[in-house]
Formats: C-alpha cells, structure tokens, sequence
C-alpha cells in the first residue's frame, strides 16, 4: 500500500494520522479479500528548512513514532505488521542543490529592499505558484525543486546544472540558449 501525504510537513502527527487512515484501508482489504498487502508505503511531506529558524521534519522522531503506530493499530485490528517504508524524497535531494543568483538591482524604500536578480519564474516558480519563501540569493535547498520545475516561460533560457565537490566543479546539465529554443520552432 502507498500513501502520498502532501508536501512540507514538520510534524509527526499527519504521518500517525495516515497510518491510522491506512490501517483501517488495510482492514478493508483483508475483510474483502483475505489477504494483507505485507508493505505500507508514507510517501511525500517531509518538510525541510528553507530560510534559518524553518521548521523540520524530526525523522528519528518520526519513525519511532511511526513504528509504534503502525503495532499498535494493527494489533487491535488484528493484522500482521506490514513493512513499513518512508520515502524522504525532498529531504535527501533538497539540501543537496543550491541556485545561485546575480543580482541585476536593488531598490530600497522606507519599508523594503527589493532586489532585482537574474532569475525568476522560469527557473524557480515556487514563490509565485505556492508563495515559497527564501532567505539569501544562493538559494540553499533547491535540489529536489528546482530543475525538475524549471521551464522556458517567457523564452528564458534554463540555467546550467553544476555538481561541485571538493573545490572541482562539473558541469551536469549545460545551460539552455536561445539557438536551442529556436530550434523548435518550425513557422519560420
């Protein structure tokens, strides 16, 4: 069995919450066919910390909270404990990429300092789309996002892709150019 919980979650209690959903689902499944799926499968959520002082998922926590759960309502339903899996998904990549941003201006008011930079909603539409927030212009975090939600909107190039270790860098994905995006273009 295989339950996606949403996105961004900091606390154990939805994942408890799900292992209650499911086991009831579990239940279902045994009373209709007999059989117990011998896997269940939390997908998804885990939160991690864009800007300083950002919440974050406690995994050591969540998985002897999980775990304790999962016996515990199964007991009472009188099921075999299924395997349990949780996918951390965004935790694993997300820390593991950064953006980097040139800044083009700055504007500062009485209230606010704006800052005009290099990029925007082609490479990184989460402030726009879900009102994501970040804390500097190297974005940190960006490794489970960033890439896979980039695209040409407004004809912008997408940004190179860099892996950087021990001081050596190596280009992964080579920037995008405006010859690549006219290359599709067949009406000319």
């Amino acid at each position: 069995m295989h339950c996606h919980l949403g996105s961004q979650i900091t606390e154990v209690t939805p994942y408890l919450d799900a292992v209650r959903v499911m086991v009831d689902v579990l239940t279902h499944i045994r009373n209709r066919t007999g059989r117990v799926p011998p896997e269940l499968d939390l997908v998804g959520g885990h939160g991690i910390a864009y800007r300083p002082n950002d919440p974050a998922l406690d995994v050591a926590q969540l998985a002897r909270a999980a775990r304790r759960e999962l016996q515990e309502c199964c007991e009472r339903a009188g099921l075999p404990v299924p395997h349990l899996s949780v996918e951390p998904g965004r935790a694993l990549v997300g820390p593991a990429g950064v953006v980097l941003y040139r800044v083009a201006a700055v504007k500062r008011t009485r209230n606010r300092t704006s800052v005009v930079v290099d990029g925007g909603m082609s490479d990184n539409p989460r402030p726009a789309l879900y009102g994501a927030q970040y804390h500097l212009l190297a974005v940190p975090a960006a490794g489970a996002y960033q890439l896979s939600m980039s695209s040409n909107y407004n004809a912008v190039p997408r940004p190179a892709v860099v892996a950087v270790r021990d001081g050596e860098a190596r280009l992964l994905v080579r920037r995008e150019t405006l010859d690549d995006l006219a290359r599709r273009e067949v009406g000319r």
